[in-house]
Formats: structure tokens, sequence, C-alpha cells
């Protein structure tokens, strides 16, 4: 009995164990599960870091996507202002253009009422000419009068000295005719005539008649003819007026190491050097275009006079197009009015608009355009009220 009762206890035991493996069995399925659980809600954090990862890219989209708005719009406004700033300039370029236009109108309309002066002109002198045909006529008919006269105190006859007397007045009364009409037209005849030397006024009267009296001696007379300053049949247009008188140049010594120049260098106007007529180079396509440095403070703020006009823009940007060209190749000299570029094909004399300055000068060749953009700094009077 004693040996059943251990066994029972034992049974007993061993199914109290059995029924504790049970339970710890069933506490390691919970763990399992738990663990199971713990995994699954680190699944979860991880999904939600993602999640949150995700939300973070997309807000860094949408601030690039407002960034690239953003350069769009400024890109938009910088165009806005080229295009305020390239009306004006077109503008005052087509008003250079109507004004170069109206002074080339101007000039040759002074040269037409020039040519019509010099017209005028050589209508007085050739009236004066007329005039002074009638004139010698009027004193061959002098003459006439007194070989008539002459001939009248030879006869004895009263009365072919009467006759005479007559045909000697109605000459004098011809030639009285003809120097009234002399006086009248005379006008520039009279304005040179005095400023002839009286010897002169009383040796052509004298020198006529000692050629009618003595042709013999005409020779002569041509050779002494040359000493005087004016004659009557050399007179022209150009002799009205009084004498002019030789102006004295001074001419100024140069040292010896410019003895071998032909003239002084200020003597040449800018840009004359660079000026050749018989160069057969090709001109190229140019543009100017006027630049200004624009900030904030000039766009938003307002804190400076600067507006689109040229009157505010610094800079000075020539843009020349050279197709098929190294650049290398490319010669540039740039003064304060006068920008002279050559090329093996090509060359430009081309005169700014406004001086520069010279040391400023920047250039830069675009391959993709195969264009020149030089780059200079203007040099005017006003930028200081204008640009600050």
């Amino acid at each position: 009995m004693a040996a059943e009762e251990t066994e029972a206890e034992k049974l007993e035991m061993r199914a109290m164990e059995a029924e504790n493996l049970e339970m710890k069995a069933m506490e390691a399925e919970n763990l399992e599960m738990r663990a199971m659980e713990a995994e699954n809600l680190e699944m979860r954090a991880m999904e939600a870091e993602n999640l949150e990862m995700r939300a973070m890219e997309a807000e860094n989209m949408e601030m690039k996507a407002m960034e690239a708005e953003n350069l769009e719009m400024r890109a938009m406004e910088a165009e806005n202002l080229e295009m305020k700033t390239i009306e004006p300039e077109n503008l005052e370029m087509r008003a250079m253009e109507d004004e170069n236009l109206e002074m080339k109108a101007m000039e040759a309309e002074n040269m037409e009422m020039k040519a019509m002066e010099a017209e005028n002109l050589e209508m007085k002198a050739m009236e004066a000419e007329n005039i002074e045909m009638k004139a010698m006529e009027a004193e061959n008919l002098e003459m006439r009068a007194i070989e008539a006269e002459n001939l009248e105190m030879k006869t004895i006859e009263p009365e072919n000295l009467e006759m005479r007397a007559m045909e000697a007045d109605n000459l004098e009364m011809k030639t009285m005719e003809l120097e009234y009409l002399e006086m009248k037209t005379m006008e520039p005849e009279n304005l040179k005539m005095k400023t002839m030397e009286p010897e002169t006024m009383e040796m052509i009267p004298v020198q006529a008649l000692s050629k009618l009296i003595c042709p013999e001696e005409e020779d002569d007379f041509d050779s002494g003819q040359s000493n005087f300053p004016f004659t009557v049949g050399a007179m022209g247009p150009g002799n009205i007026g009084p004498p002019q008188e030789e102006e004295l140049r001074i001419i100024p010594q140069t040292s010896d190491e410019n003895s071998k120049e032909i003239w002084n260098p200020q003597e040449v106007p800018e840009g004359a050097e660079h000026d050749d007529m018989w160069d057969i180079r090709e001109l190229p396509e140019y543009e100017i275009v006027f630049q200004q440095q624009v900030g904030t403070e000039d766009i938003y703020l307002g804190l400076t006079r600067k507006d689109p006009s040229t009157a505010c823009c610094n800079e000075l940007v020539v843009k020349i197009q050279l197709p098929n060209t190294n650049p290398s190749e490319i010669e540039i000299d740039i003064q304060e009015m006068v920008l002279d570029l050559r090329t093996p094909n090509k060359k430009l004399l081309l005169t700014l608009p406004y001086p520069v300055e010279c040391n400023s000068a920047k250039a830069s060749y675009v391959p993709e355009t195969e264009t020149l953009e030089i780059t200079v700094t203007l040099k005017r009077e006003f930028d200081f009220l204008n640009l600050f």
C-alpha cells in the first residue's frame, strides 16, 4: 500500500510537472506572441518614419518648386527691365537718325543757297564785263571825237566845223548815257574799284589813250601792266571787296627727335589714323546696348534715382557679329570716342555715342552665337547725379 501511494504521488508530481511544463510552454508562446507584436510595432514605427521622410521630401520638393517659380519670376522681371531699357534706346536712336536727316537736309539747302549765290555773282560779273565793253566803246567814241576835233581844227570851212562840232556833241551825249548805265550796274565793280589805289585808277584811262595813239608801244604797255594788282579785263567775282592780305604763318621749330615727322600729332584728329578708304574688308554687323547695374535697393527699396533710361546706364555693350573668325585673330583698339576692330576679313571703325574709360574695357567671345561682346564704362559729366 505504501508503495502504491508513493507511486501515486510520483504520478501526481509528474502530472504537476507536466502541467508546469505546459504552463511554461504557454508562457513561452505568450512571450513569442509579444515578441512578434513588438516586431510588428517596430515595423509600424519604421513605416511611420518612412512616411515622415517622404513627407519631408515632399515638402523639400515643394520648396524647390517655389524657388524655381521665384527664379522664373525674377527672370521675367529682368527681361521686362531689359525690354524697358531697349525701348528708350531705340527711341533715342531713331531721334538721332531724324536729327541727322534734318542736319543733312539743312546742309543740302545751304549748298543750294551757295550755288544760287555763286550763279548770281557770275551773272553780275558778266554784266560788269558787258559794261566794261560798253565803256571801251565809249572811249573809242571819245577818241574819234578827239580826232574829229583835230580834223575840225585843220579844216577852214566853218560849216564843216559846225557839223563836226554837232557830231562831237552827239558822241558826248552817247558817252554820257553809257556812263549813266554803267553807274547803275557797276555795284560789285564799285566795291572793288574803291579798294584800288588812286594811281591805278588814273593810269587805266591814260594807258588806253596811249594805246590808241601809239599802238607800237603795246608790248611795253603789256609788260608794265603786270606790275598793277588789278586790270579791268582780269577782274572777276573774287576781286569784290577789300584786297586780301596774306596771313603770315608761323612754322614751329621742331626738335631733332621729331625732325622726321611730317606733322605734329596734335594736328591729327582722333580716329583719323584708323580711317583707310582703300581698305576693302567688309563691315560686320553690330549692336550698341546700354547696360546698368541694378540691385534690390533699386528695384524694391527705391533708395536711388535710377530709372530705365540711358541716362542711368553706366556701361556700354557693343555686340559684333564675327562668323568664321578665330578669337586669336581679333585686334581691338579702344579710345575715348572711337572703337577700332580688325580681323583678316572684317573691319569696324565705330564712333561711340559717349566718352568711355579706355582702361575699363572687357571683351568676351561667345562661340555659340559667334559674337564678340565688348563692355566699357561710360564717362559722362552728370553720372554722379543719375547713378546715385
